[in-house]
Order: C-alpha cells, then structure tokens, then sequence
C-alpha cells in the first residue's frame, strides 16, 4: 500500500527529469558557433573584394574580433563582435580611397559557415560568400 501512495511521486519526478532533459537537448542543438576565421570571405559582387575576421576566441558562439578589407591594393581596418548569428563591426583605419567608410558600421547575419549577409548604417548592402 505504501508503495501505491509513493507512486504518483515517482511518477511525476521521472517526468519532470524526462523534461528536463529534453529542455536541455534542444538549447545545446539550437547553438549556432560561427566559424569566420582562417578564411577568406569574397564580396559575392565582386571576387577581387576580400574581407578576413581574426577572432578573439574561435569555436564558441560569441566572440570579439578585428579584421580587415583588402580592395583596391589597400586594406582597411574594423573591429566588431559576433553572438552566434548576429554580426556587427564597424570601419576603424581607413587606406583605400573611400574615406567615407570610417565609422562605417555593418551589421547582419551570419546565415551559415559560408555566407554572411551584412548591411551598413549608410544603406549599403555587402553579400560575403566562403568556400
């Protein structure tokens, strides 16, 4: 008879555990972790146009980074940060001709490991492939 009573609290534990574990399952699996160092990103318009992030700490799902854009011989400078999807960065040294890209700040989408789909705050749109 004891164990008649106990049963409903056995009961509601194993599904409270179950869950659980669930619960955790699906925020570990909903984790994105963008992996934009050691590579080359190519603006999709233009493949002569190349973008490079150096990342603070590589292979977790926010970092800080520094990276450069090399167009026309030159390579300007940014610094930004991404939290798994999002991206921001914006324009810090300024050596190609557009010297209106100083504090320029892009934000965006990291859609995946090979595609970055960025905008400016002066609605300039930049589409960044990788293979």
């Amino acid at each position: 008879m004891k164990l008649l009573k106990k049963l409903p609290i056995i009961t509601m534990i194993v599904v409270m555990a179950q869950q659980l574990s669930s619960c955790g399952a699906e925020a570990v699996a909903a984790l994105f972790i963008p992996l934009i160092s050691a590579k080359t990103w190519t603006d999709q318009a233009d493949d002569q146009h190349t973008f490079f992030f150096n990342v603070d700490t590589e292979g977790k799902s926010k970092s800080n980074f520094i990276g450069n854009e090399n167009i026309e011989g030159n390579q300007d400078r940014f610094s930004g940060y991404y939290d798994e999807h999002y991206i921001e960065f914006t324009y810090t040294e300024i050596n190609s001709s557009d010297a209106t890209k100083l504090g320029a700040k892009y934000t965006g989408k990291i859609e995946d490991q090979k595609l970055i789909r960025l905008k400016t705050n002066k609605g300039k749109e930049l589409v960044l492939t990788s293979n």
